[in-house]
């Protein structure tokens, strides 16, 4: 994620609102603290990596194959697929452009064995399994078009897609778009969609991820700028996760109706990866005054969550370096956990760690 300096800007007009939940009284909850599940420090260990290897995040699948996102010139492609034990390139994929087979802008995910891909500039979205990404006459996949303002995204089945809103907002009129878009393989709403508009731009600070499983019809919905973990099951709400701790914060609207932070900003869940058993969602726990600036390496409170299927927080985890955590992934038969950080130059690095729990 990168980070960037809020500005306050003038001519705006100043509406309160703040980050407050409301959860239906038929809802289970849990209310997190730092004392009713302790925050562990993780054991750490640095991969190596070949400087060539310049990357956005790093995934590593089956303890073996690593993934490298690029994100910027001179690589030709957004991906390539790595031989972890002997850094030999087994396919570079998704050339940049507005071809078919091309990405322009991209989020991306590893959601059990499938990496799931955002085009967030063109709105289109695809899951590839991890095994085909080794074969060397890869098939590309169909990219499907939502045509809304979305971002964390999971596939329920083969013909229904989850995706997180990112214009509903609880205030400014945006309530009437609904939490969460269902959409068939088409891109086509299975509800109705509202078509008159919107008057408040509120999407920059809304939304969320999914984190999906889909043998057992069950999913995650972890908000960017609510203090909330959602879980469903057979597309229903059922627990939701609050915590560690709740930032209220107002925000204004510009005079192009655009909505910004006021006085204070904060984040909480931003990027996850998923196994059979597993769930961790990467909270920020990030809030400041509006107009620091803050480099794109600095996550003093970012922790790690761990979930199972069934709605509940294992686990809380933090590296033992006060740098962001912007990739995770996950081998269940390890126990292993990657992430992408940063080094003490703000370069990425790829660490692994082995959870003892």
């Amino acid at each position: 994620m990168k980070r960037f300096i809020i500005y306050l800007f003038l001519f705006c007009f100043i509406i309160s609102c703040n980050s407050q939940t409301n959860i239906p009284e038929n809802i289970k909850f849990t209310k997190i603290n730092e004392d009713s599940i302790p925050c562990k420090i993780l054991d750490v260990e640095k991969i190596n990596l070949p400087e060539e290897f310049v990357a956005s995040r790093y995934y590593v699948v089956k303890d073996t194959i690593l993934l490298v996102l690029h994100d910027q010139y001179p690589d030709p492609y957004y991906l390539s697929v790595v031989n972890l034990n002997n850094f030999e390139i087994i396919n570079q994929l998704f050339q940049r452009g507005n071809g078919p087979n091309d990405l322009l802008g991209v989020l991306s995910y590893i959601n059990d064995d499938y990496l799931c891909l955002n085009d967030y500039v063109k709105r289109t979205v695809a899951r590839i399994h991890v095994d085909s990404l080794l074969v060397k006459d890869f098939t590309y996949p169909s990219f499907i078009k939502i045509d809304a303002f979305y971002e964390g995204f999971g596939w329920i089945n083969d013909s229904l897609i989850v995706a997180s809103n990112c214009l509903h907002f609880d205030g400014f009129g945006n309530e009437k778009y609904p939490e969460l878009l269902y959409v068939d393989t088409t891109g086509a709403f299975i509800e109705d969609y509202p078509k008159d508009g919107f008057d408040i731009f509120t999407a920059n600070f809304s939304g969320g991820y999914i984190a999906m499983n889909s043998l057992q019809n069950k999913f995650y919905h972890a908000k960017k700028f609510k203090p909330e973990i959602c879980f469903y099951v057979d597309n229903k709400l059922e627990k939701v996760i609050i915590g560690p701790e709740e930032y209220n914060s107002e925000f204004i609207v510009d005079k192009n109706n655009q909505l910004h932070f006021k006085d204070n900003f904060h984040y909480y869940y931003f990027n996850y990866c998923s196994s059979k058993n597993n769930v961790f969602f990467k909270n920020e726990r990030f809030h400041g005054k509006v107009g620091t600036h803050f480099s794109d390496d600095e996550g003093k409170g970012t922790e790690i969550f761990r979930l199972d299927w069934n709605g509940n927080l294992l686990a809380r985890y933090k590296i033992p370096t006060d740098k962001a955590v912007i990739g995770l992934s996950y081998n269940e038969n390890t126990n292993s956990l990657y992430l992408t950080s940063f080094d003490e130059n703000g370069e990425r690095i790829l660490y692994k760690a082995i959870l003892n729990d």
